[in-house]
C-alpha cells in the first residue's frame, strides 16, 4: 500500500508544501508508509518526495520496507528524529509552509517545533488526510475483509467451546486466542463479552461471572490485519429464550436491516440511523437505543463518518462502515447485532457473513 502519491495530490489540491507526521499520529504515519509501528518524523512534500526520520530500532526495516516506495529513510547524527534534523530537512526541501494534524498533535509537540523552526510557519492541515483515509483502496479493502474472516472463523471455533458456568473472561480469552491462531495481529479492542443482566451495558467488560443457560450473551469483538480492524456483534441465548428475548432480537434484527437498506453512496449519514431508531421506536423501545447506528472502520477502530442524528456528510464508495443497533434494558438484558459493510454506488456489500438468525446454543 502506497499512498505517497495520492498524499501528495492532496497535498497540492490544498497548496500546502508539506506534511509532517509525528508520533502523535501513528496510524497516519501507517497510512502513508504502510508501515505499522514506526517511530520517528514523516515528511511528504507537494512534489511528490517523502522523508523518514527514526532511529536505530527501526532503520533495517524502515529502509527495507520504505525505499522502494519512494522514501528517503534516515537516522539523524543526533541518533533520532529532532527538531534540529527536521529544520536541517526543510531547509534542503526550500519548504517555509509546513501543515500538521491539529486534531493529533500535542500542544508540547507544536510549542516544541514552532521554537524550534523559527523560519517556519506551521499550518493545520484540515480534513484533507482524513478525507483520504475515509475511502479505502482495493488493499485496504482486502485487509479489511481478511480481519472480518479471521474473525468469524474465530467466533465459530468459540461457539463450540461454550459451556453453562464458564466465566466471560475465560471465553473472551478464548476467543482472542482462535483470532490469533488465525492470523489477527492483535483484538481490534479490548472485547466485549458480557452475559444476563451485564448485556444492557453497551460497552460492559467481561469478568468473573459465569454464563448461564436462560441468558444472552452479546460479542463485540474483532481481528486486526497489517493494522487494519474488523468489527462485529453477536448476541446469542444459552440453553433457551423467552418470549420477550426473541422480540427484542427480532426487533433490532428489523432495525438493522432498515439501516442496511438505506446505505448507497450520496446517503446522508444521518438517514439510516433515523430510519433504524424509527424501527425500535415503533417497537416500544425508543428510549432504549441511546448510540449511534455505527462508524467507519479502517487503521482505527472508530472512524468518521458515523452514522448518527448529527452527521450530516454523504457516504461515498470505499467507506467501510458498522450497521449496529441495540436494544438495552436495564436489569434486564441487552441485544446488539453488528455487521460491517462496504459502501458502493448503489448498495452496500455486506462484508460479514456469520448469520443474524437467533441463535440458541
Amino acid at each position: 500500500m502506497n499512498q505517497l502519491p495520492n498524499i501528495a495530490a492532496m497535498l497540492r489540491a490544498q497548496q500546502v508544501q508539506a506534511l509532517l507526521l509525528t508520533n502523535d499520529a501513528p496510524e497516519s504515519i501507517q497510512y502513508a508508509t504502510g508501515f505499522g509501528g514506526l517511530e520517528g518524523m514523516v515528511l511528504i512534500t507537494a512534489a511528490g518526495k517523502g522523508f523518514v526520520l527514526t532511529d536505530s530500532r527501526y532503520i533495517e526495516a524502515a529502509r527495507a520496507r520504505l525505499t522502494p516506495l519512494g522514501f528517503a529513510v534516515s537516522v539523524p547524527p543526533q541518533g533520532g528524529p529532532s527538531a534540529p534534523a527536521l529544520r536541517a530537512l526543510l531547509e534542503g526541501e526550500q519548504i517555509t509552509r509546513l501543515a500538521f494534524l491539529a486534531q493529533c498533535m500535542s500542544v508540547q509537540t507544536h510549542q516544541r517545533l514552532t521554537a524550534a523552526l523559527p523560519d517556519c510557519t506551521l499550518e493545520p492541515l484540515g480534513e484533507g488526510l482524513t478525507r483520504l483515509r475515509q475511502i479505502k483502496d482495493q488493499d485496504e479493502i482486502a485487509c479489511l475483509r481478511q480481519a472480518q474472516r479471521i474473525a468469524e472463523e474465530a467466533f465459530d471455533a468459540l461457539l463450540g467451546q461454550i459451556k453453562p458456568g464458564m466465566q466471560e473472561k475465560e471465553l473472551a480469552a478464548l476467543l482472542e486466542y482462535e483470532m490469533a491462531k488465525r492470523g489477527s495481529e492483535r483484538p481490534s479492542f479490548d472485547t466485549i463479552l458480557i452475559s444476563g443482566a451485564k448485556t444492557s451495558m453497551p460497552h460492559g467488560m467481561p469478568d468473573t461471572k459465569p454464563v448461564a443457560a436462560g441468558e444472552f450473551i452479546l460479542v463485540d469483538f474483532g481481528a486486526v490485519v497489517n493494522g487494519y480492524h474488523s468489527d462485529m456483534t453477536r448476541t446469542f441465548a444459552l440453553g433457551s429464550a423467552t418470549e420477550r428475548m426473541r422480540t427484542v432480537y427480532s426487533t433490532v434484527l428489523a432495525a438493522q436491516e432498515t439501516g442496511i437498506r438505506m446505505l448507497r453512496a450520496g446517503v446522508s449519514c444521518d438517514q439510516p440511523h433515523l430510519a433504524a431508531h424509527q424501527v425500535i421506536r415503533d417497537a416500544g423501545f425508543g428510549d432504549c437505543f441511546g448510540h449511534a447506528l455505527g462508524h467507519c472502520v479502517g487503521l482505527e477502530i472508530h472512524e468518521s463518518p458515523a452514522l448518527s442524528p448529527r452527521a450530516k456528510q454523504h457516504l461515498e464508495p470505499g467507506m467501510v462502515i458498522t450497521v449496529e443497533p441495540g436494544i438495552y434494558l436495564p436489569g434486564e438484558f441487552g441485544v446488539r447485532i453488528e455487521d460491517l459493510l462496504l459502501i458502493q454506488p448503489d448498495g452496500a456489500e455486506d462484508l460479514t457473513h456469520t448469520p443474524k438468525k437467533l441463535l440458541i446454543l
